[in-house]
């Protein structure tokens, strides 16, 4: 469970630092708050994401289009980066599990988690 946190810690700490980073190259006011913001909001599993990029994404676009398409172009990549590259690696090292397990298991939770979902009132049956 240490394992976990501890890796869930470190991909939230990254988030900051690049949306840190995304912000301040925009000369967007506020770049520290913006940074803390989605490094704290990011460490909530499965929407902290976009729980973490909706209302920085709408700020960046409140200033300017330009903003706003960058802000949400970074905070894309970044999001894929860390679910295919950054979450097995990482959490392979600190919970001590191969890093393709980590990513089939992913995998299949997403897909069981598209199964329930059509289940319970989504699209099922296809």
């Amino acid at each position: 469970m240490t394992g976990y946190v501890v890796g869930n810690l470190s991909t939230s700490l990254i988030a900051g630092v690049v949306i840190f980073a995304d912000v301040a190259a925009l000369g967007l006011p506020f770049p520290l708050l913006w940074g803390l913001w989605v490094a704290i909001v990011d460490f909530l599993p499965m929407i902290g994401g976009a729980l973490a990029g909706i209302p920085t994404v709408l700020f960046a676009f409140a200033h300017s289009l330009t903003a706003g398409i960058i802000t949400a172009a970074v905070f894309v990549a970044y999001q894929q980066l860390e679910n295919h590259v950054l979450n097995p690696l990482i959490m392979s090292k600190t919970v001590r599990v191969s890093p393709l397990l980590v990513l089939m298991s992913v995998l299949l939770g997403t897909s069981l988690g598209d199964w329930a979902g059509g289940v319970f009132g989504g699209s099922w049956p296809r």
